[in-house]
């Protein structure tokens, strides 16, 4: 309990919101200001509510699923535990936790979406039994669900299974799932469109094809993974694919796949080199593209080939820093306004709200001073 109130109080010290701290850290992007929390190891960011300045955490151990909610201060305003009104089993979270409304915080897991209030009351469950289970648990924010009115969106498991030997599969897999939280239904939705290079009969590294999303007044916006081009759909039925925007990425190295399997051919090589869309967001006109931009060493596979699974990781992680992820601004025309390192930024964890983005600071910087920091930009366009 001295613990628990010692954080705490830790928390307040350091909690702090620094407001007007202009700065023109990145072409195109503009650092307006920023809030900054203690970190504590044991939590992980969801979620904030820039309306009602509240921040959303989770602490997982063995036993516990605690959500914690803090303003942006640091200040503790309250906390309660997933699984205290779950008659199952503890929850298994395939996405993080949003808020919703500024009212509730909704939380998916593995078999139901639970909506509690934010006092920690059960609001509403609505189970899906129909839907093949995820096999791996993710609540951070670079895996994050995106919902259109009462509507979520999940990727469908059968996206994540697709067999890249078996080129029929992908005219008939439907990407998405729908989530009606008023109805109560789900439904799957959504085909490779028949231009992109998924439905040319090539053969594609596994993951190749797995898509980043968002969502824009009223658009549904998606990218199919290594393919670099926006797809945008209405976001209700039938979901018409509305147009395509090609992205013009100087850095991007692409693979459009193969015309047929070679014992020669091994995807080992292509799934480290090849660059991969990871995450997209629409502020005001632009889209803000987070991007692995490949790697340009075609012997990677030799190199790694026959290594132990501890030299394979040390290797990765060596080109991580040599060939880091990128962030694009991109005009409605599909022009590349802006490309650069963000060095001070985690890219992955970005998130629209109310309007405005955000993104955590990157875990390899500030690390003396214990603190979490949650950046919010703004576009600047004045030398474009």
């Amino acid at each position: 309990m001295r613990i628990f109130i010692y954080l705490y109080f830790l928390l307040i010290i350091f909690g702090c919101s620094e407001k007007n701290q202009k700065s023109k850290d990145f072409p195109g992007l503009e650092i307006v200001d920023s809030i900054q929390v203690f970190n504590d190891p044991d939590l992980f960011f969801q979620d904030l509510d820039p309306v009602l300045e509240k921040l959303l955490f989770i602490k997982k151990s063995d036993s516990i699923q605690e959500v914690q909610i803090l303003d942006f201060n640091g200040n503790l305003q309250n906390s309660f535990s997933l699984d205290q009104n779950y008659k199952k089993n503890n929850i298994h979270l395939l996405s993080a936790l949003f808020f919703k409304d500024h009212e509730g915080i909704v939380v998916f897991g593995s078999e139901e979406i639970i909506t509690y209030s934010m006092t920690g009351e059960i609001d509403s469950i609505i189970s899906f039994s129909d839907v093949q289970r995820q096999y791996f648990s993710r609540s951070d924010l670079s895996f994050s669900l995106e919902n259109f009115g009462d509507k979520i969106f999940l990727l469908n498991n059968e996206i994540v299974n697709l067999k890249h030997s078996d080129l029929s599969e992908f005219s008939n897999v439907e990407i998405f799932y729908v989530f009606d939280l008023k109805s109560k239904e789900s439904t799957t939705f959504l085909k490779f469109p028949k231009s992109s290079i998924f439905q040319k009969n090539k053969y594609f590294f596994k993951g190749a094809w797995s898509p980043v999303y968002t969502f824009d007044k009223n658009l549904l916006h998606v990218v199919f993974g290594i393919e670099p081009t926006i797809y945008n759909y209405s976001p209700i039925p039938p979901y018409q694919l509305l147009s395509s925007l090609p992205l013009k990425l100087n850095s991007y190295r692409s693979f459009n796949g193969l015309d047929k399997l070679s014992s020669k051919f091994r995807f080992f090589d292509h799934s480290f080199t090849s660059g991969k869309i990871l995450s997209i967001k629409k502020l005001l006109d632009y889209f803000v593209i987070v991007y692995f931009p490949g790697i340009n060493d075609q012997k990677l596979g030799e190199q790694l080939q026959g290594k132990s699974t501890e030299d394979i990781i040390k290797n990765i992680r060596k080109l991580k820093k040599k060939y880091p992820n990128r962030v694009a601004v991109i005009d409605p025309q599909g022009n590349t306004l802006a490309d650069f390192i963000p060095e001070k930024l985690n890219p992955t964890s970005m998130i629209i709200r109310n309007g405005d983005l955000y993104m955590l600071g990157s875990s390899n910087i500030d690390s003396n001073d214990n603190l979490l920091k949650i950046f919010r930009l703004t576009l600047n366009m004045k030398d474009k």
